[in-house]
């Protein structure tokens, strides 16, 4: 199963929507990591293993 990664952009109904399906979904709000640079979270190792929607 994939491990995704949504940031504040991506709508919060279509992250509900993974989440009943059983996907892994971690937004930006909940990591505490709004509006932060997408260069800055590829180099954090909490998200290594997840899918980062560009």
């Amino acid at each position: 199963m994939l491990r995704l990664y949504s940031d504040e952009n991506f709508p919060l109904e279509i992250v509900r929507q993974l989440r009943l399906i059983q996907y892994d979904v971690l937004t930006s709000y909940e990591a505490g990591q709004a509006q932060i640079l997408y260069s800055c979270l590829s180099e954090n190792p909490d998200f290594a293993n997840r899918l980062i929607r560009i």
